[in-house]
């Protein structure tokens, strides 16, 4: 800690850590999938008891659940966490490469193949090669005895394998559900081995660290929204969706369970679409709470004498600073700042600026400006931030400065930050009808912290649900009951910590 001696008006620190409420909350279901990483993915998809068979077809299925047609922009494509977290979207290449990971977690080797331009994947267990598209929804078995899922060099040897199937009753289920030809799986010619699958960004890492200081709420909503990031099929101006349509989504009878009760109608419809979240930053300025968020602030300290401001300045003729870290796991959309306050004198100022990146040890990198008020009196302000965060994975950065000659006379009375961001629905945990155990999680805890998952149930989803609970600890289990006979429809999983 650096300490400054600044006469008469006593110490002023500098605190270069972030004092977090909550670390890394997270909610897991005994019936649906961690999403957190690979590792955690395999391991709730697969069992001993499971031939290799069945256990390529739990990955593959799994991975054609939550990804669909389309593609975010590069580099975010090859960063296992993201496709499956972020994006859940993407074409070709964009599918088989995440499923290659997944396969490489039981140890099987993958080969990448092209076939007139399009990718799919060869994966290696039971002694033999077998090959899958998850992109167009492709396996077919072979005639030996006992049959096999077919490979590349018996799909090229013999078009029948992939052009018969159905009739000779060797089809995966859901074959080729958007309409594509079996001309894809088939011939001798057109196909190329390609390079070997590139090693996923991150894939080290778990997926959704996030610290939620006082006065935060975290809500990742199953619902689109009207901001989300660049598209390769973003030329009908909505938001990411699975454009073969609501059709194609139903003729799947492994996954569509899951898709039915999030059917979205817009210029077109689709059962696969993004998903939205926010988070709401709202501490107490007149208490503690403000420093939770804080990693750096100098001069400051809050006031709880409503007839001055609720943070200003602790003595006059010095510039005081506040730096406050917003940490979002998901890639930010748009964002709007409200602010509330009073500039006592003539020649005092409050400036706040924006920085989605964080660069080395200067805290003066990359800072966005985002207003700067000097007039004296009241002011209150709501200023759209969306082109300062959107695109960021780190969260964001909000400086606040002031300079004031009379140290009570000029601060803040408020400060609420609302950034949304883009997420995949279908790797959010899905409750299913019946007993649903819940077990609730957080790396650590400095203080209570509060869990909201609120879904829609029964015929037509008419029947609204919520589970509420109050945590005090790094950990809490609860059971839930859920009513059938579709799945239920999610709607929301918050979790907030008071200011």
């Amino acid at each position: 800690m650096l300490v400054l001696a600044v006469g008469a008006c006593g110490m002023l620190s500098w605190p270069r850590c972030l004092s977090a409420s909550v670390v890394n909350p997270h909610l897991a279901t005994d019936r649906s999938v961690d999403t957190r990483s690979a590792k955690s993915i395999v391991r709730d998809l697969v069992n001993e008891d499971m031939t290799d068979e069945q256990k390529a077809l739990a990955l593959f299925h799994w991975l054609r659940r939550v990804i669909y047609h389309s593609g975010p922009e590069e580099p975010m494509r090859h960063d296992f966490n993201l496709m499956v977290n972020v994006f859940g979207y993407g074409s070709c290449y964009m599918q088989t490469h995440p499923l290659s990971h997944l396969f490489n977690q039981l140890g099987w080797p993958c080969r990448n193949w092209v076939h007139n331009g399009h990718h799919m994947i060869e994966v290696h267990y039971d002694g033999d090669w077998h090959c899958f598209d998850p992109h167009m929804t492709f396996y077919v078995y072979n005639r030996a005895q006992p049959r096999a899922i077919a490979s590349v060099a018996e799909l090229r040897k013999d078009r029948t394998l992939a052009f018969e199937a159905v009739k000779e009753n060797r089809a995966g289920p859901a074959l080729l559900i958007c309409g594509d030809s079996p001309n894809w799986f088939s011939g001798d010619e057109g196909w190329r081995l390609d390079q070997a699958f590139l090693a996923h960004r991150g894939a080290d890492r778990e997926f959704g660290a996030i610290t939620l200081p006082r006065g935060t709420r975290y809500v990742r909503t199953w619902k689109t929204g009207t901001f989300y990031q660049p598209h390769a099929f973003g030329k009908d101006g909505v938001g990411p969706y699975h454009t073969c349509g609501a059709g194609s989504d139903r003729r799947d009878q492994v996954n569509f369970p899951y898709w039915e009760p999030y059917l979205w109608k817009g210029k077109a419809s689709s059962h696969r679409h993004h998903g939205t979240g926010y988070i709401e930053y709202e501490p107490d300025l007149r208490g503690e709470g403000w420093k939770d968020g804080a990693i750096r602030f100098i001069n400051l300290g809050g006031d709880a004498d409503a007839k001055r401001p609720a943070l200003h300045p602790l003595a006059g003729g010095i510039e005081s600073e506040a730096i406050f870290s917003v940490t979002c796991p998901y890639i930010l959309t748009a964002g709007v700042l409200q602010l509330a306050g009073r500039i006592g004198e003539q020649g005092d100022s409050l400036k706040v600026s924006v920085s989605s990146q964080w660069a080395g040890e200067s805290s003066q990198r990359r800072w966005k400006d985002v207003v700067e008020i000097n007039q004296t009196g009241a002011f209150e302000r709501k200023q759209d931030i969306s082109s300062l965060i959107a695109g960021s994975l780190d969260g964001l950065w909000l400086r606040v400065a002031m300079q004031a000659r009379d140290p009570r006379g000029t601060g803040l009375d408020g400060l609420k930050l609302h950034a949304d961001f883009q997420l995949n629905p279908y790797a959010l945990p899905q409750l299913l009808p019946g007993r649903n155990k819940l077990l609730v999680t957080a790396a650590r805890c400095d203080r209570p912290w509060k869990l909201r998952l609120a879904w829609s149930e029964g015929q037509g989803w008419n029947t609204p649900k919520e589970y509420k609970a109050a945590i005090n600890g790094t950990s809490h289990e609860a059971v839930v009951e859920a009513a059938g006979p579709n799945f239920p429809r999610m709607q929301a999983l918050e979790f907030s910590v008071d200011p």
